[in-house]
């Protein structure tokens, strides 16, 4: 239950703020830079608190993150919902990782958050080509 309720609470943070983000405070390019701060910190940040697995708060937030891919709040993109899925699931293992190997899951979110800022600039990039983003 409690890995359930901490993939909620990331999932609400990250919702929250990506939308603030994004619709009120309308930062350039905070896709890329912002939002997978506050998504590696909503995640790993939850787990921690709710004391249950990061690598599993993770993949149940890329599954939420799937949902909203598949029910096109935006695009119903089949394959956005997939790799969100095995994106989180990453981000998730880099985090446990390094965070095990260090002992500071600070260093594991970074970590994480670096990939995850890699990633983001990689899809956007292919979007924007593709003209489905402006």
């Amino acid at each position: 239950m409690r890995l359930v309720i901490a993939a909620l609470a990331a999932t609400s943070v990250a919702l929250i703020a990506n939308r603030t983000l994004r619709d009120h405070i309308k930062i350039p390019n905070a896709l890329v830079w912002l939002v997978p701060l506050v998504e590696e910190t909503a995640k790993s940040g939850s787990a921690v608190l709710f004391g249950t697995s990061i690598p599993a708060v993770h993949v149940l937030f890329g599954l939420a993150e799937s949902v909203h891919d598949i029910l096109g709040f935006e695009t119903q993109d089949v394959i956005a919902a997939l790799l969100s899925i095995l994106g989180h699931t990453l981000f998730g293992l880099i985090t446990y990782l390094v965070s095990s190997t260090t002992g500071h899951v600070v260093w594991g979110i970074t970590a994480s958050a670096v990939v995850h800022i890699g990633w983001n600039w990689i899809a956007l990039r292919g979007i924007r080509h593709r003209g489905d983003l402006h």
